[in-house]
């Protein structure tokens, strides 16, 4: 990790220690909300209770955070990069079945959260974040072969986003039907036969 070079702001503040707070503040934020997801379903809490959890004001909050559903995005942020993974060339099963398996671990939150009969607006959103980066892998394949798609780009990727949480969700509601890897491996195999089949 490379150090950070003090120096002062604008503001003249020390920047380190600005970041450091700010790192701080943001842990803070983070360890409240994995134990209110532990204890109570997505839509049972809100900023109010984060912030208090965390001991940070409201506007503290707004600082890092648009609210509660950027929160949780921000935090799954890595989490969706790996799953979009299913629609690049290069084959990362492993990372995904332990994003599969912290979605396990974390089963009554990753389904009330996931469904889009829950009526939450976060539903649509992860997928819809989910659809951004696996067309952005299905750019660059596209861009590598000089190929064109039988259909938008754009179409194909909220089909596949669609078609791993449709899994994703299923596996969690019945997790015996298969383990983690074979899921892992499922949802790479869909995602590259829609691929194959719409070029």
């Amino acid at each position: 990790m490379e150090p950070q070079v003090s120096g002062k702001n604008g503001n003249g503040h020390d920047e380190p220690q600005q970041d450091a707070r700010a790192e701080k503040t943001r842990r803070a934020l983070l360890t409240s909300l994995r134990g209110l997801v532990a204890e109570r379903r997505y839509d049972e809490f809100d900023v109010g209770d984060i912030v208090d959890q965390a001991e940070v004001g409201r506007s503290t909050f707004y600082d890092h955070y648009r609210g509660k559903d950027d929160m949780i995005l921000a935090t799954m942020s890595g989490m969706l990069d790996t799953m979009a993974g299913v629609a690049a060339e290069r084959d990362d099963t492993p990372q995904l079945e332990w994003v599969l398996r912290h979605f396990l671990e974390n089963k009554k939150f990753a389904l009330h959260c996931f469904s889009p009969n829950s009526g939450l607006p976060l539903a649509p959103r992860v997928t819809r974040e989910l659809a951004k980066r696996i067309e952005a892998h299905l750019r660059v394949r596209q861009a590598g072969r000089g190929a064109v798609s039988a259909l938008p780009i754009a179409w194909i990727a909220a089909q596949i986003a669609e078609a791993q949480f449709v899994l994703v969700r299923a596996w969690l509601a019945d997790d015996s039907a298969c383990d983690s890897m074979a899921l892992a491996r499922g949802m790479r195999a869909v995602a590259q036969g829609t691929i194959g089949a719409l070029r």
